[in-house]
């Protein structure tokens, strides 16, 4: 690629298929509605920067933050530097243009937002609502412009009585307030991709509160939203805490049927699973060792682990299907022995137990809980 226009294109083209992130007017990438990062196309690749501005300096926050630069092992280059107006940070990433494409640049600039994560709390969050302009070094500020009137606007209560996730923090964190008050300083900082459920909203404020019951104000505009509210997740400002979790009630009883099936008549004489040999179904002269019984057991044990999994669909398909499987091939050998007699279907009815019947019912049970 020569012409510079040509991977600028692209790269907008990409952005537009990310949910979180756009462009602004200056050109530059924007991840959910922040750290903006600047987009510069080379001679023979692709340059993706963001620039952070601490306007607090001090030795100790400039060594914290070199020590959470990238390793030399990472394609991410970093500098930290002591100005007057701050503590300068710099971050870069690159995509060498021959190998520029939607994967390789998503990959980088990922790699970069999560270097931005890295780097932690900052000691001040960049453009806070409604907050008060920047003073020349030894001047005081001036007084900032009201966030609200106490009284005005009349709070919205948007919380349900029990806890409900509503929003995220978006990639880089965000600083929390003690109170709607921009003057004051930033009493917590939420990591990146925290749930929160929104309580009440004045303005640009936000006041979220997580499920253990901490609360902060926060930037509204920042916070994204959730597609569909979340419920039982425990969070608090430091990271996130697992919810319960929850069993799934039909895989449970497909567990539940495939292992009470291997003490079940397999045989109309009396034999169950425990007495026939596994290697029947694919060997009808084989006998002895490892049991039909003992594989039944153990697929009952696999559903019984995925009846507890957040998303059963996939391991409860690869058990359900085995367990169908078993009893199917179970007739289909035991008739094939009949037959090889001179019987048929009613000599198969005849001698076949209905343990095969509850295998394939647990099976069935699997599947369908593994679905839903």
């Amino acid at each position: 690629m020569t012409d510079k226009n040509e991977p600028l294109a692209l790269v907008s083209g990409w952005v537009e298929t990310e949910s979180d992130l756009e462009l602004d007017d200056q050109g530059r990438i924007v991840v959910a509605g922040e750290l903006p990062i600047e987009v510069e196309a080379g001679k023979d690749r692709l340059l993706l920067t963001h620039r952070l501005t601490e306007p607090v300096t001090s030795d100790e926050r400039v060594e914290e933050l070199r020590s959470r630069l990238p390793g030399r092992a990472s394609t991410i280059g970093g500098t930290v530097t002591a100005e007057e107006a701050g503590i300068q940070v710099v971050l870069t990433n690159s995509i060498y243009l021959d190998g520029l494409n939607h994967q390789t640049f998503s990959t980088a600039l990922r790699d970069l937002i999560g270097a931005v994560d890295a780097l932690g709390p900052r000691t001040i969050a960049p453009d806070l609502p409604n907050s008060f302009d920047e003073s020349e070094p030894g001047e005081a500020a001036p007084e900032a412009p009201p966030v609200s009137a106490p009284a005005e606007p009349e709070p919205t209560r948007e919380m349900a009585p029990a806890w409900v996730a509503t929003h995220a923090v978006p990639p880089g964190g965000l600083s929390a307030w003690a109170e709607p008050n921009p003057k004051i300083q930033p009493s917590s900082h939420l990591e990146a991709r925290v749930r929160v459920a929104v309580s009440e909203r004045r303005g640009d404020w936000a006041r979220v509160v997580g499920s253990n019951g901490w609360t902060g104000w926060v930037d509204a505009r920042r916070l994204v939203e959730l597609s569909k509210p979340e419920t039982g997740a425990a969070t608090e400002p430091a990271g996130i805490a697992e919810g319960s979790r929850r069993v799934n009630p039909l895989i449970l009883a497909g567990a539940l049927f495939t292992a009470l099936s291997a003490l079940l008549p397999w045989i109309d004489d009396g034999r169950n699973a425990m007495e026939l040999t596994l290697k029947f179904l694919w060997d009808v002269e084989a006998q002895g060792e490892p049991f039909l019984g003992w594989g039944l057991m153990g697929l009952g044990a696999l559903a019984l682990g995925i009846a507890f999994l957040r998303k059963p669909l996939g391991p409860a398909l690869l058990v359900g299907i085995a367990t169908i499987a078993t009893a199917v091939l179970f007739v289909a050998q035991l008739y094939r022995v009949l037959s090889d007699l001179g019987g048929g279907f009613e000599d198969l009815r005849d001698t076949i137990g209905f343990a095969p019947a509850v295998t394939v019912g647990g099976g069935i049970l699997t599947l369908i809980g593994g679905a839903k």
